[in-house]
């Protein structure tokens, strides 16, 4: 018995013999003759002739160095001078064989036609830039909390803890905006800041509920959306024949008649530049930067407005003197 199984395993082949991605399961020759048009695998993309998901091991190697330099440089507070002339001898030395290596596509490996190849990480012979808004609903629970006591309309108002509780504001509406108040501020200050200020309790099972019939809105748009939170999100109408700037005005105007809220809209070839454009004609407005007007936009817009720019970053930039995103660009 025990011969039996011996022979048995011996007439077995190995798994290095077995051949590529056969190691775990196989297919049978009817399923091998069938088309494969439709099949995405790791043929369809190459990195410098080799496999995109098998990196060259140089390459592999570099990010080790490059993130562990990063992160002592992390850990010292970015103070150590070694370390920074050390990630900057890394990236000067390795830059130009990374951009030799690019995204190729060939006949031979592609099963799809060649003007949808892909170099340089970006998308080459695009018939259609991209169209991305991004919809900001106006101090949305605070609008909410003004629609349901009109009594309340033209007053200041902020929704968020009690000051007997060391609350902190989640938003207030723009006339409590005049007076310095502002979201995540604490209830005490902002009642300093503004002695008439009203505060009102959250109410987020309403909140949700109108952020769903929001959302609702959108789909009827596009099926291409990126939501942020219940009150904000991006959404991709690059497939719409018509105009991005008039269907933002459409959606806003259908969310308008059916919640009685205003929106914001920013409408870019990006979510970076919509992010920003939907900032310029706030309250109940929307700007649109079409990708030719890129370059003009940023060159003179404060580094503050750029997403994730903070009031500590924007001290260490204005000290290497670099105020503007055009001023910035210099470093890259």
């Amino acid at each position: 018995m025990a011969e039996g199984i011996s022979d048995q395993r011996q007439g077995l082949p190995r798994i290095g013999q077995l051949p590529a991605h056969q190691h775990h399961q196989a297919e049978s020759k009817e399923e091998e003759h069938q088309p494969a048009e439709a099949i995405l695998n790791s043929d369809h993309f190459v990195v410098g002739g080799k496999n995109v998901f098998t990196p060259p091991s140089e390459l592999v190697m570099l990010m080790r160095r490059v993130v562990r330099v990063r992160f002592v440089m992390g850990v010292n507070g970015s103070r150590s001078v070694h370390f920074r002339r050390k990630l900057r001898w890394l990236i000067s030395e390795e830059k130009p064989s990374l951009q030799s290596e690019k995204f190729q596509i060939t006949r031979e490996n592609a099963r799809w036609s060649p003007p949808c190849g892909v170099r340089n990480f970006h998308v080459q012979n695009e018939q259609k830039a991209r169209a991305i808004i991004h919809l900001d609903m106006d101090c949305f629970y605070a609008a909410i909390e003004v629609r349901d006591r009109p009594s309340l309309r033209g007053r200041p108002v902020g929704v968020g803890g009690a000051r007997e509780r060391r609350g902190v504001l989640t938003t207030c509406n723009y006339e409590a905006r005049k007076f310095g108040v502002r979201s995540a501020m604490p209830t005490f200050m902002a009642l300093q800041r503004c002695p008439n200020l009203i505060v009102l309790p959250t109410r987020f099972d309403v909140y949700r509920r109108e952020a769903a019939i929001i959302r609702g809105i959108l789909y009827q748009f596009t099926s291409i959306i990126e939501p942020l939170s219940l009150d904000e999100a991006y959404l991709d109408v690059t497939p719409r024949p018509s105009a991005p700037a008039a269907l933002a005005q459409e959606i806003r105007s259908a969310i308008f008649r059916r919640t009685k809220l205003t929106s914001s809209a920013g409408i870019g070839p990006n979510k970076l530049i919509a992010k920003i454009a939907s900032e310029i004609h706030k309250p109940n407005g929307q700007f649109e930067v079409k990708p030719e007007q890129v370059a003009d936009f940023m060159k003179d817009l404060p580094v503050r407005k750029i997403w994730g720019i903070g009031e500590k970053s924007e001290r260490k930039l204005e000290e290497l003197g670099a105020k503007t995103c055009g001023e910035l660009q210099r470093f890259s």
